[in-house]
């Protein structure tokens, strides 16, 4: 109860900062709502992978970043800017589902260059749309501090946005009972969520299932068979493995409600580097006749 008031009372501080300093403008056409004080940019923007994005719908995994073109007001020393950022995203229901001060931790050290411009990605490591509490079909606020560390200067962005599902079509799930709200395969190499499912030989892949439901429990935790092959092209298995998966349960739920299961493609032998493998996964609720199943083929360049 401590910690939702102090997340309470930290996002009214950080929304309040939007209502009471600075000048407010808003840039289309994602209706950017920018508050600016001291630190301004000759265009901002959203883009993805290189690409503008031009609407406030958002493919689920899709990885963003916020772009300022021509910025004045960074403090520059030896030729370096030292700007950082601070991050809330809160659900439409007001629920704030990520909340981080200084997100880069230290002060981020962007270097010059001919058109002082910075691209900044929303949590560098991993894709802002795939952390916990973001659903398809659900809308979302992002609040977005963009501050110069050397001075008081700083842009406030406030962006509202919807989150649509990101189809692999060569993903098949089917489900028995057992329900989640997303289902993906994600690569850890490229960090990115998989779409078109063209590989690496060395990849490390993880399904993930997120926010599973009705499972049976027993002794406190739930428990999972689960059963997964790799065969080529000519059906010959190159893989063939089970392993168990349990999590513990206290007061009737799940206390880690997502599955993944991780697979590293360089312990695959003997197929053709240029193949097309096809990954089985059956999914046993060991308590109950609950199951999913995944069939999905890997395009190996």
């Amino acid at each position: 109860m401590k910690l939702l008031k102090v997340m309470l009372l930290y996002s009214l501080f950080f929304i309040s900062i939007y209502k009471l300093y600075g000048q407010k403008t808003k840039v289309t056409p994602n209706t950017i709502e920018l508050t600016k004080s001291g630190l301004d940019a000759k265009s901002i923007f959203i883009s993805s992978k290189e690409n503008i994005i031009s609407s406030s719908i958002f493919k689920y995994g899709q990885q963003i970043s916020i772009n300022l073109n021509e910025i004045k007001g960074l403090t520059k020393i030896d030729g370096k800017y030292y700007p950082n950022i601070d991050l809330i995203l809160v659900s439409k229901k007001g629920d704030t589902i990520f909340h981080k001060s200084s997100l880069y931790g230290l002060d981020l050290e962007v270097k010059e260059n001919s058109k002082n411009s910075l691209n900044i990605p929303l949590l560098p490591y991993y894709p802002m749309l795939l952390i916990n509490g973001i659903h398809s079909g659900e809308e979302y606020t992002m609040l977005c501090a963009i501050r110069d560390t050397k001075s008081r200067n700083r842009l406030n962005i406030k962006l509202d946005f919807k989150v649509i599902p990101n189809q692999n079509p060569h993903l098949i799930i089917k489900k028995k009972g057992i329900d989640f709200s997303e289902g993906f395969l994600f690569s850890e190499n490229s960090r990115n969520l998989l779409i078109d499912n063209i590989i690496e030989k060395n990849e490390y892949l993880i399904l993930t299932f997120k926010d599973i439901k009705n499972y049976t429990i027993r002794d406190d935790k739930i428990a999972f068979n689960i059963n997964y092959s790799i065969v080529d092209e000519s059906n010959k298995t190159l893989v063939s493995k089970v392993v168990y998966l349990t999590s513990k349960c206290e007061n009737g739920k799940i206390l880690n409600p997502n599955i993944k299961i991780p697979f590293n493609m360089s312990e695959v032998k003997d197929f053709d580097l240029d193949g097309v493998l096809t990954l089985n996964i059956k999914i046993s609720d060991r308590n109950s006749n609950s199951q999913i199943t995944v069939v999905t083929k890997l395009f190996i360049i």
